[in-house]
This record gives C-alpha cells, sequence and structure tokens, in this order.
C-alpha cells in the first residue's frame, strides 16, 4: 500500500510497498487523477504511478517503468529527518544533537550514509524552530 510522506521543503511525496519515492507530476484536466513519477526520473528512471486525485489514502491505479535503484535506505533516511522535525515540534527544549542521536540510533549504515551531516541538520533545525 503506498502512502504520503513529507519532504525537507514540505511537499507531499509518495512512496510505494517497495520503498521508492515518487514526485507530484501534475494533475488530468478533470481533476481525478494524480500523475507522479519517481524522484530520480531525470537521473533516467523512468517509473510513473497514478492515484486517485482527492484521497488521503493514496491509491495506485496505474504503474509504468521500473527502478534501477534500490529504494529501502534512502526511505529510512527521509523518514529519519521527518520523525527529528516532528520530535522538535513536539518537544522545543531538547538539544538537536540529543534529537539527532536519538533518531539515528535504529538506522543502518546505508540509511546513515544518505543522511545529512550533522552540521546541516543542526542548522536546519535552527530554521524550524525560528519558524515555528
Amino acid at each position: 500500500m503506498a502512502t504520503f510522506i513529507t519532504s525537507e521543503k514540505n511537499k507531499r511525496k509518495l512512496c510505494d510497498e517497495e520503498k521508492h519515492i515518487y514526485e507530484n507530476n501534475g494533475v488530468n484536466s478533470s481533476k481525478t487523477k494524480l500523475y507522479w513519477h519517481c524522484e530520480r526520473f531525470y537521473k533516467g528512471r523512468r517509473a510513473r504511478i497514478r492515484t486517485i486525485f482527492n484521497s488521503s489514502i493514496p491509491e495506485v491505479i496505474f504503474s509504468t517503468g521500473y527502478h534501477n535503484h534500490s529504494a529501502s535506505a534512502h526511505v529510512n533516511a527521509r523518514k529519519t529527518v521527518n520523525s527529528i522535525k516532528s520530535e522538535l515540534m513536539r518537544t522545543g527544549t531538547v538539544s538537536s544533537l540529543e534529537i539527532i542521536a536519538t533518531a539515528e540510533q535504529n538506522l543502518d549504515e546505508e540509511a546513515r550514509s544518505l543522511m545529512q551531516t550533522i552540521p546541516k541538520l543542526s542548522r536546519n533545525i535552527r530554521n524550524w524552530r525560528q519558524h515555528a
């Protein structure tokens, strides 16, 4: 079952059963279907998906193309950043390094290598706190 995840820039992205991430690529003229393409579409990954437009739980109605890249580590890294952001919004007084250390405990090496560096995450946390 596909789910929605949020990017660092607060854009909604689609994550399929195989943990590949898709970006929104538009809507049809009657506004009944959403078009999505692989997040790495411009690097030669031509996979695409169509979902129903007004659905809080995405229902895939069409899928084409294939992925020649692994995805689970990339999705785990993205979900970890989202959990850091939600933890920050929930507990505003905890230091950024504590939040990062807690979130990274369950990551494997491949996902950890795809994460942003600690200084970049700390900077993002400062920005999120200022705009909250």
